[in-house]
């Protein structure tokens, strides 16, 4: 009887374990097969060979189809932390994934998707990048860390950040090799959960946007079914949709809030929280809000200056499309760009663009069709700039024009920067772009100096003296506000 009450008890412990154990939802080994020989005559696997494993498909998906894009085969040592099911099955030859444009697709059986929350596992070196497209954006694991090297493969995992049908895997930006990859669902918990994502947002009026709006998820499980009211915070122009959520009879949650911020006026940067409470359990979300309306207006150059564009405090990558808010087909005085610098580290009130598709390339530079300035007084500019691509002729390179006047400063490759010597230009406005090839560079620095003449005077000098001036731009020319009266930067009376 005894022994009978041991093995019933043991039987209850092994369901109760294996109810709320992890589920393995995909599992891939290297198999060593699908090489075959390639159009250079090497052994390596093409793209479209797919394997189909337990519960899904894994395929080698090449994002360029014009090109013939192929994973190649490497030997494989293994840190003595991986275990078998995540090693090479027959052979010691790992898969190399040696370009961007090849990637490894995990799709689940019958339709079934993957879910916030699940954990991919890689084992291979050097870290990969984990998305829901062919985009390759890090949307679901920005960076995934495994082995240091191919002498020491290692198993990394994280988190997948959303929900998705399909998961991408490429390398971030160096070759690395991967013997297994494995996505499994942890179990759930039993303890009552609110979660939100984002924790945190930011919702700043700009010139171009005089209201902005944002996402958050919540989500719950085993919470008391009901409705509840959510604690919005009490400030001008804020609003939250819904502001009450619902526990469904299976104690889930899982409800998308909009947040939206307008204001017509300048308000200074502030914070608040909104709040969910059910039960003993609080989750909040922190609303950083603020406003700046008033369009800034470019400003003239007075003395010398650098304009680095490693220097603007900006991300490392910030890009305008034809969608955004502003667009790179706007004219813009690059200072209404919020969060770059608009001192004496990068003056970006100098600074107006059209044409830019990206702020900030690689932080250190700017990729645009026509950027400009205007300078005070007649003077020399030194421009740095380089190709968007590595060409190969004559025809697709790419001469610097100032003031419609091309110069004889062309660059071929964007890995060769061409600094040009020193260009003259008069007071007023300097215009860059570009000819031969396609009209589109990137731009590093630009570095004004002002003639030096001893006793020498500008025209916008000349200009009475009696009282501060205010220097504005309207219509694109350059004025000067005086007792009442606007001059143009020659001395001349507007009327």
């Amino acid at each position: 009887m005894k022994k009978f009450r041991l093995l019933a008890l043991a039987v209850v412990a092994l369901i109760a374990t294996t109810a709320f154990a992890q589920t393995t939802l995909l599992h891939w080994q290297y198999d060593g097969t699908g090489v075959t020989k390639q159009a250079d005559n090497k052994d390596g696997i093409s793209a479209g060979v797919s394997w189909t494993v337990t519960n899904g498909t894994v395929e080698f998906y090449a994002s360029n189809a014009s090109t013939t894009k192929y994973y190649t085969q490497e030997s494989v040592a293994y840190d003595a932390s991986v275990p078998e099911d995540m090693k090479v099955s027959a052979g010691s030859k790992g898969v190399k994934l040696g370009t961007n444009d090849i990637q490894i697709k995990l799709t689940l059986s019958d339709g079934a998707t993957f879910q916030a929350g699940d954990v991919i596992q890689i084992c291979g070196y050097n870290p990969f990048v984990v998305s829901s497209t062919t985009k390759a954006d890090g949307d679901l694991v920005t960076s995934l860390a495994t082995g240091s090297s191919k002498e020491a493969y290692k198993v990394g995992e994280a988190s997948i950040a959303k929900d998705c049908d399909a998961i991408y895997v490429r390398r971030v930006d160096k070759s690395c090799g991967i013997s297994a990859i494995k996505v499994v669902r942890p179990a759930p918990p039993t303890e009552p959960t609110i979660t939100a994502d984002p924790e945190a947002v930011e919702l700043k009026v700009s010139p171009f946007a005089a209201s902005v709006s944002a996402e958050v998820q919540l989500k719950g499980m085993n919470l008391a079914e009901g409705t509840y009211n959510l604690t919005v915070p009490q400030v001008d122009g804020l609003t939250v949709a819904p502001t009450a959520v619902t526990v469904d009879a299976e104690g889930k949650l899982n409800q998308t809030l909009t947040l939206t911020y307008t204001s017509t006026v300048d308000v200074p940067e502030a914070t608040a929280e909104l709040a969910l409470t059910v039960g003993e359990l609080t989750k909040t979300v922190a609303i950083t809000y603020g406003a700046r309306v008033t369009m800034l207006e470019q400003v003239a150059l007075a003395e010398a200056t650098t304009l680095d564009w490693s220097k603007t405090g900006l991300p490392s990558a910030v890009s305008l499309s034809e969608t955004t808010t502003p667009s790179q087909n706007d004219t813009i005085v690059l200072a209404n760009i919020e969060g770059i610098n608009n001192d004496e580290t990068f003056l970006s009130q100098a600074v107006r663009v059209a044409g830019c598709q990206r702020v900030v390339y690689n932080g250190q530079c700017t990729q645009l069709t026509y950027l400009d300035i205007v300078v005070e007084k007649d003077g020399e500019i030194v421009v740095e700039f380089s190709n968007t691509g590595n060409r190969n002729s004559d025809a697709e390179n790419r001469y610097l024009v100032v003031n419609e006047v091309q110069t004889t400063y062309g660059s071929w490759k964007s890995n060769e920067n061409v600094t040009t010597g020193p260009i003259a230009v008069t007071a007023g406005r300097v215009s860059l772009t570009f000819a031969g090839g396609g009209n589109m560079c990137r731009i590093y620095k630009v570095t004004y100096t002002p003639k030096a003449e001893e006793g020498a005077t500008t025209a916008i000098d000349q200009v009475n003296t009696t009282s501060p001036a205010t220097k504005i731009f309207r219509n694109g020319q350059l004025l000067i506000l005086r007792d009442g009266k606007y001059y143009t930067a020659q001395g001349a009376v507007v009327e």
